[in-house]
């Protein structure tokens, strides 16, 4: 009895009222900080570096390729170069967006339960909102597909514009989102255009909006627009197949249920509908923010997938709303969406020790906009300390052109030196052998740098360190020579905080709990992967481009069919062996790629004194071409690499004599069998 009261009840509130809650929610949901702060370390650089590069004017899609764009600042809120004001500026244009479409919703409930569940939706976002570098892009795109399907409902033109110039400017921060809200407005401009759901004369506004955005930015900044979008699409790719983490069963299966519930109720409510063409539309623009949220997050499985658990609501909470009579289906899982999102929201904040409210009442959001921030623009000293170069290499370097290998961006902003990057920025990031290439390319071309300062041979995820851009390592090879290599030392305390930071695949493994501390991982694991445990322990190599490059000879040595599980000799060779292992995917293993991610393939590595190890293996980087015939962990081996005169055996470095390559997905996912391509490279001389 009292239940069902309780479901009857209809709370009155006035049209200001309504709005005051729409504006408090709105509020809520802001970033839990204005502008990042800068610092060291893998994504911290590459977040500077972008800043810099549109700073000193590098053409994006040709000079400086990235799955940011030009206007990526705006999502890494990285201010450097460039006024808070733009951040704040952006963040108004969100929140507007927010507020119309959390308007429009309280406008069509009316039951108490209702308001109550509508503000655990609203809540649950609001607490996955620190996660600002994840959860932006989730933000963006449920605002994109709702602010289109509110315009049209509502017959609102204003929305539409709104709409217009989010996607505009979404395709110039992110090339991922940038893209899908690319595809959603010209299929909501063909639906209105089509229903005329405002005058057809109308539609010229919003289209010539969405172009003069889109080309101005592109013209402005000096944008190469075709190879934005395609070197872009080829870094997406890429993305998917190297930088995937496993994640936890039953996260995935708890994923897949709340997909097949989801269909099953658009099954459903689309043969109870009368006007099927918009349902399709909402089916559309919501299916897309839902699938671009699962590969978003469940791709690169490290904690992420909580924030799909977190925006699934809000995802599903706005399908709903559009809903005229929700059917009992789409209630009961409407309301398993609520549950277990608050479940997720308060398991992660237990394990982070984190019950804050929203950023607005930690209040630095507030203080960012309202103080100084150039401190935030700036690296701290204790970071300096810990990776600034020796007075050797900077003395060499005078005001020479440099670019960083293979992700310390950082000491371009702690030294201030003339940053001339390859178009990939950072090595692991060149998941392809046509980004590879690119980068290859650049420093065998006119414009290459004068120096490259190679930090470290380390990479992440446990792989292997030298496959990676190999093709730019034979271009450093011929094209540049050796001029300075710091003196490593082999007995140094360990520096905890700096192996955390240098190895974010530890630091992650740390922060779940799978492994005690970072010495640890590195006793285990580390030294053997030829890790660097100490800031001294650095052991740097300047390189210098040479006025006469050296020249190679290639020569196919043969083509042999392997299998997945069975070893491969690797004969004895002092020039510099390379194997193109044309790994595939079956049908099962593409769309599974597709959908959500490829299958994991490794790789153990047997050296000459019967010591294995094993590595991760990244298909499209093995089919690019991989170094094979000696082993090259530390920087003293990758010295000797590029220091070889082929006239004896790399001296430092032990040889490899097997190399398998698996899968324990073998069976399900990929062709047992594979082509190898075996090639040799000698010095011309």
């Amino acid at each position: 009895m009292i239940f069902s009261k309780f479901l009857q009840y209809q709370p009155t509130f006035t049209t200001l009222q309504k709005n005051g809650i729409a504006i408090l929610f709105t509020l809520l949901l802001l970033p839990t900080f204005l502008v990042f702060t800068v610092s060291i370390g893998l994504d911290p650089s590459w977040i500077l570096g972008l800043n810099i590069s549109v700073f000193n004017n590098q053409i994006f899609g040709e000079d400086y390729i990235f799955t940011y764009g030009v206007l990526g600042f705006l999502h890494t809120r990285c201010a450097y170069n460039f006024s808070k004001w733009y951040l704040l500026l952006f963040d108004f244009l969100i929140l507007i967006n927010v507020y119309w479409i959390i308007k429009s919703g309280i406008q069509k409930i009316s039951f108490l339960y209702q308001y109550i569940v509508f503000s655990l939706v609203l809540l649950i976002l609001v607490k996955f909102n620190f996660f600002i570098f994840f959860a932006l892009a989730e933000l963006i795109m449920i605002c994109g597909a709702g602010m289109l399907l509110c315009s049209i409902q509502q017959k609102n033109f204003y929305y539409f514009i709104s709409f217009t110039i989010l996607c505009a400017l979404a395709i110039h921060i992110k090339i991922s989102y940038g893209f899908l809200l690319f595809i959603l407005f010209f299929v909501g401009f063909a639906y209105i255009f089509w229903q005329k759901t405002f005058l057809r004369v109308w539609l010229i506004i919003p289209l010539l909006l969405y172009f003069s955005i889109f080309l101005g930015i592109s013209f402005y900044f000096k944008v190469n627009i075709a190879g934005y979008i395609v070197e872009g699409s080829e870094i997406i790719s890429g993305y998917n197949e190297a930088m995937f983490l496993v994640t936890k069963p039953f996260h995935l299966f708890l994923a897949l249920i709340f997909t097949i519930l989801f269909l099953i109720s658009m099954f459903f409510e689309y043969k109870n509908c009368e006007n099927k063409i918009f349902f399709l539309l909402i089916f559309f623009s919501i299916g897309l923010s839902l699938f671009y949220t699962f590969k978003a997050q469940f791709v690169r499985a490290e904690g992420r997938q909580m924030v799909f658990f977190g925006c699934v609501s809000a995802i599903y909470g706005l399908y709903y709303l559009q809903l005229n009579k929700p059917l009992f289906v789409s209630k009961i899982f409407f309301f398993l969406i609520i549950v277990i999102s608050i479940i997720f929201v308060i398991d992660n904040k237990i394990k982070q020790k984190s019950f804050e409210l929203s950023a607005v009442f930690s209040v630095s959001y507030l203080t960012d906009i309202f103080t100084d921030i150039s401190y935030k623009n700036t690296i701290s000293k204790e970071d300096k300390e810990k990776i600034k170069l020796p007075e050797k290499i900077i003395h060499i370097i005078k005001n020479g052109s440099v670019d960083i290998l293979p992700t310390e961006i950082s000491l371009i902003n702690i030294h201030n030196l003339k940053y001339n990057p390859r178009p990939i920025p950072q090595t692991y990031s060149a998941y392809t052998p046509r980004l590879d290439s690119l980068n290859a390319n650049k420093y065998l071309g006119k414009n290459a740098p004068d120096f490259l300062i190679f930090d470290n041979n380390q990479t992440i995820d446990n792989r292997y360190a030298f496959w990676e851009e190999s093709k730019t390592k034979l271009a450093i090879f011929t094209n540049y020579e050796l001029v300075y290599s710091q003196k490593q030392t082999e007995e140094l305390p360990f520096d905890e905080k700096f192996y955390l930071l240098k190895n974010p695949d530890v630091a992650e493994a740390f922060y779940r709990k799978e492994i005690k501390n970072g010495y640890e991982h590195y006793i285990k694991h580390g030294k053997a992967e030829g890790r660097i445990a100490s800031p001294d322990y650095f052991g740097m190599l300047l390189f210098k481009r040479k006025t006469t490059p050296k020249k190679l000879h290639t020569k196919t040595l043969k083509k042999t069919t392997e299998q997945l599980g069975k070893v491969i000799k690797i004969d004895e060779n002092k020039n510099f062996v390379y194997i193109y292992p044309k790994i595939k995917y079956n049908t099962l293993g593409k769309i599974t790629k597709f959908l959500y991610r490829p299958p994991l393939v490794e790789a153990k590595i047997k050296y000459e004194d019967g010591q294995e190890q094993v590595f991760r293996a990244i298909v499209p980087i093995l089919r690019g071409g991989i170094f094979i015939n000696y082993k090259i962990i530390s920087n003293v081996e990758a010295q000797s690499f590029f220091e070889h005169n082929f006239k004896q055996s790399l001296t430092n470095n032990k040889k490899i004599k097997e190399i398998t390559f698996f899968s324990k997905d073998e069976s399900l996912f990929l062709t047992k069998d594979f082509e190898v391509i075996w090639e040799e490279k000698s010095l011309i001389e």
